[in-house]
């Protein structure tokens, strides 16, 4: 990329009229081809020039991101054309998040929407310092100065002080203010909107030396490595260090494709190898010796939330950064974020388009740097472990730290216990509507496991009501956190050698996933005690279904509350027609031969 190209995201709400803004500035300069001129129609609709896909152009609005690039006599643009539809939000997302400035179209009739706000906001927090804003469809306001004046105030307001704003007034499909002065807005002195592109700062710091590892290869009994290059630059001879284990190496060679350099630059992908044996695998993270990244296992970030499921404290996720996947959990939301005011409000949950001051944290130590001092590891999504979903857009403010608390090595361990116990220990965790019979099931089971002579406990959803969870109520966030803490005891239970029964609603798929990630792989069983809503209420042995319905009980699950059905359970109950000891027979006859 040359020194004077800018890179620039255009933005903003549904039927502004950035489309037409955007085809309009690229005929202006030459940057539609010949052959497309005629696809515009006899009384041009520029808007069609950028809405490429067949769905963009049968409803009129912009879904995906279109990257357009053209040249003016002063430097070269790349514009990244994002979607101003609410549901593609995430797509403006991808757009911004390189971007030096932001071209924001409002329009006049309408002013600055939730949208539009939402757009600068999420471009400011992703690094975004320079913001142009079309004022279009000034025609619709008949030229009116105080209109425009106030739009821009309005705006000048909401940005902080390190924003550098130009304000245009525009009428895109006669080309208005956008290449020539327009002629109905003598009022108006400022520059064009090219003209104002066109002194757009493009100067951009160098950030230390970063290299997430993507792949590990030998040859000629010489380990190699395969990266890119994401911010400063490498040459041969460099000590560099190898987070986050902390071990230094000295680059002994570098190639890029099959040839051989002294010294590669940003955007490259290149593998190199080192002078000393060093273990390093991919998601490791290459880094300046002199300014290294932090080693940290949580941070506190800014999320975007893309979900259409709300964001739940607790809950567990899988968090990519750079190279890295791990699992993380979203500990704390810290305030929800106004995009149109800036204030600050509390906050249990985020919702769709919400954005977020949170604290995560890891399961494994991760090299990070916050997002102003590196974009490249400063920056993260999550992904729905159950659906592989990207759900959220992260920016790091403030790494914690390496965690100073190692764990604690004892001499009795989980192989001894189970020598001792001479038994596999599981967890058997029944789920299910209430009332569909799991306490019920679970005793019997236990039963028949203690009289065979193996040693259980019983962790009953209700029970533990009155002591481990006795501070919790029903909503979401709490569920979530009551899971975590039964999983955490029923894990420990294993790590004694015992075979552990659960008895919980556990209504969510993602918190019993959870759970089974908590142990270690095939010791985990999941038990579907598959009764229909109409039966549970048919048998409502606590008179809580009758109280649900009065609207006497909140957030109760199957009723007003969801429950997510297992998709491939290890053992799956359909208790209509079936005697609780013939379901009880089945569990423990799964379990015979398995336990040694």
């Amino acid at each position: 990329m040359g020194p004077d190209t800018l890179r620039l995201v255009a933005c903003g709400s549904v039927d502004a009229g950035k489309s037409s803004l955007i085809g309009r500035l690229l005929f202006e300069v030459g940057g539609i081809e010949a052959d497309r001129l005629g696809d515009l129609g006899a009384d041009p609709d520029f808007s069609r020039a950028t809405d490429g896909l067949l769905a963009e152009r049968e409803q009129g609005i912009t879904i995906d991101v279109a990257h357009r690039s053209f040249r003016t006599a002063q430097r070269v643009y790349l514009l990244a054309d994002a979607p101003g539809h609410d549901r593609y939000t995430r797509n403006m997302v991808h757009a911004a998040s390189t971007a030096d400035l932001a071209l924001l179209v409002v329009d006049a009739t309408e002013g600055v929407t939730l949208q539009g706000f939402r757009h600068l906001f999420i471009a400011r927090l992703l690094g975004v310092r320079q913001f142009l804003v079309a004022i279009n469809k000034m025609d619709r306001v008949a030229y009116d100065g105080a209109r425009f004046a106030m739009l821009s105030e309005q705006l000048a307001i909401w940005l902080t002080p390190e924003c550098r704003l130009t304000v245009v007034p525009t009428v895109a499909p006669h080309g208005g203010n956008l290449r020539h002065p327009a002629p109905e807005m003598p009022w108006y002195e400022g520059p064009t909107l090219l003209d104002a592109l066109a002194v757009a700062d493009v100067s951009r710091a160098q950030a230390a030396l970063r290299m997430p590892v993507e792949w590990v290869g030998r040859a000629d009994e010489t380990r190699f490595y395969g990266m890119s290059l994401r911010s400063g630059n490498l040459k041969v001879g460099d000590k560099v260090l190898v987070q986050p284990q902390g071990g230094l190496v000295q680059v002994k060679r570098i190639a890029v494709g099959w040839e051989a350099v002294n010294e590669a630059f940003v955007g490259q992908a290149v593998s190199i190898s080192f002078n000393e044996t060093v273990d390093v695998g991919r998601g490791d993270l290459i880094s300046a010796v002199d300014s290294p990244a932090t080693v940290s296992q949580g941070v506190d970030a800014f999320l975007i939330w893309m979900g259409d499921a709300s964001l739940v404290p607790g809950r567990r996720y899988r968090l990519k950064l750079a190279t890295r996947t791990i699992t993380a959990v979203v500990s704390e939301i810290l305030c929800c974020l106004d995009p149109e005011s800036g204030r600050e409000t509390p906050a249990d949950r985020l919702g769709l388009n919400e954005i977020g001051l949170c604290r995560l944290a890891f399961e494994n130590m991760v090299a990070c740097d916050r997002y102003c001092d590196n974009k490249a590891t400063g920056s993260f999504i999550l992904i729905d472990p159950i659906t592989a979903e990207t759900i959220a857009a992260g920016v790091i403010v403030q790494a914690h730290g390496t965690r100073n608390i190692p764990w604690q090595t004892m001499g009795v361990d989980r192989a001894a216990r189970i020598k001792l116990t001479d038994q596999r220990p599981r967890v058997l965790w029944f789920t299910g509507l209430s009332g569909a019979g799991k306490s019920t099931l679970a005793d019997l089971v236990e039963r028949r496991l203690h009289a065979a002579g193996r040693l259980t406990y019983l962790l009953d959803g209700d029970n533990l009501r009155h002591g481990l969870t006795r501070d919790l109520g029903f909503s979401e966030a709490d569920r979530v956190e009551n899971i975590r803490r039964v999983a955490e005891v029923a894990r420990m239970f294993l790590d004694a050698g015992l075979i552990v029964l659960v008895s919980l609603i556990s209504p969510y798929r993602a918190d019993r996933l959870a759970a089974r990630e908590r142990m270690v792989t095939g010791d985990f069983i999941e038990i579907f005690v598959d009764t229909p809503l109409e039966v549970c209420e048919e048998r409502d042995p606590k008179g809580l279904y009758i109280k649900a319905r009065q609207g006497k009980i909140t957030h109760f699950t199957g009723i007003s509350a969801p429950y997510e059905e297992p998709v491939a359970p290890e053992i799956h109950l359909q208790t209509v027609g079936r005697t609780p000891d013939e379901l009880a027979d089945r569990v423990v006859s799964y379990l015979n031969g398995n336990l040694r």
